[in-house]
Order: C-alpha cells, then structure tokens, then sequence
C-alpha cells in the first residue's frame, strides 16, 4: 500500500511539475516571438536558475492579499507581493534542496554506522557531513557549473540509470523472481500478486533496457 500511495503521487507531482514549468516556458517563449522553444529551455540547473526565473521575472500579474492592518498591507506589497511567484519559487528550491539532501545523507550515515557500529551516530553524521563540505566547495569555484553539470549529468543520471537497470535484472532474473516473491510474502504475509510479478520480472527491466538503448541512440556529450 505505500509503495503505490508513494509511486502515485510521485506521478501526480512530476506531471503537476511539467505542465507548471513548460506552460510558463511556452509562454516566454510566446512573449519572444520564438517558435522553438528549445532555445529558451535551458537544461539541468540552467532551467532552474536561469529559464524559469526570467519567465518569473516577465509577470505583469501578481495576485494582490486584502489585509486589515493598512501599514502590514503596504510592508507585505513592497516586499512580497510583487516577488511573490519568485520567492514560492525559490523557496520550494530550497525546501527540494534540504529534503533530497537529508535523504542522501542518511543513507550513507547509516552504511558508515553500520559498518563501524562502535562510534556514536552524531559523530558520523558530523564527520560525513564535514567531509561533504569541503567536497561541495568545489562548486562554488569558477568552474564549479562545468563541474555540477558533469557530476550531474554522468553521476546523478547516467550511473543511476545504468545501476537501476542492473538492479532490476540481477533482482529477479539471477536471484529468482519466486524467491523474491517468497521473500516478500514471508515479509508482508500477503501473497504477491500477478500484477507485481509482471512489473518485476519482465515489464520494468525490458522498459528500463528500451529506455537506456533510446537515450544512448540520441546521446550528445555535455557542453557548457
């Protein structure tokens, strides 16, 4: 059950994402008179940092907030109202920051953790998280966006990928798609049924494979 509530509206968010983010592009690229709106899409942090904040920056519209206080109404208008979008924008950014962060970050405190059980948890995560500092400040350093795009692009996408693929074969196509099964019904005392059995053993390996044979047909190398 939370393995479909999750997946579901996982979903949702990513198409409420899209249809958000390339309405706004499609119409900047509207307001410029382009019709190829790839060159106003800018990928990877660009779309983030540089395409959507100057559509956000192009509103002619701000949604105005009746206050009763007069002088509150005029601090928020001069401060907020008229950046609203921009800071719900970048807060959001943020908040998308923190948790992904916290995810990544907890995971590999727990296999240090696990793997040297006698240190305290605080001081793992402060050791990893000193370490991850002075890692990132490499990114901050001229080249810092050359090299956020190649981690990006060759660690956060590409690897994943092709781990996710090795994953999902050697899963239940080595292991065995019945022990897996027997695995989790000794787990979950519920009997896997047909619909996760497809899912595992045939349909999300051989999408998984269409999916990497069609990205490296269309492959370009990074460029800055």
């Amino acid at each position: 059950r939370d393995a479909m509530i999750v997946t579901t509206l996982d979903t949702f968010t990513s198409l409420l994402g899209g249809m958000t983010i390339f309405s706004i592009l499609g119409n900047l690229a509207h307001n410029l008179g382009v019709d190829d709106i790839s060159k106003v899409v800018k990928s990877g942090t660009g779309l983030a940092f540089i395409s959507y904040p100057d559509a956000i920056a192009k509103f002619d519209v701000v949604p105005q907030v009746r206050m009763v206080w007069r002088f509150l109404m005029d601090f928020l208008r001069e401060l907020i109202l008229f950046q609203l979008f921009s800071v719900l924008f970048f807060f959001m950014l943020f908040v998308l920051g923190v948790g992904s962060a916290v995810a990544l970050h907890s995971a590999i405190i727990t296999a240090v953790w696990d793997a040297f059980p006698k240190l305290k948890y605080w001081q793992v995560a402060l050791g990893l998280s000193i370490i991850g500092y002075f890692c990132g400040l490499v990114y901050v350093t001229p080249g810092g966006q050359w090299i956020l795009d190649i981690v990006d692009h060759y660690g956060g996408t590409t690897l994943i990928f092709v781990m996710a693929i090795i994953e999902s074969m050697a899963i239940p196509w080595i292991y065995g798609l019945e022990n897996l099964c027997q695995d989790v019904e000794y787990m979950v005392q519920r009997r896997v049924g047909l619909y996760w059995r497809l899912c595992w053993g045939l349909i999300t390996p051989v999408f998984m494979i269409a999916v990497f044979i069609y990205s490296m047909v269309k492959y370009q190398w990074p460029t800055y």
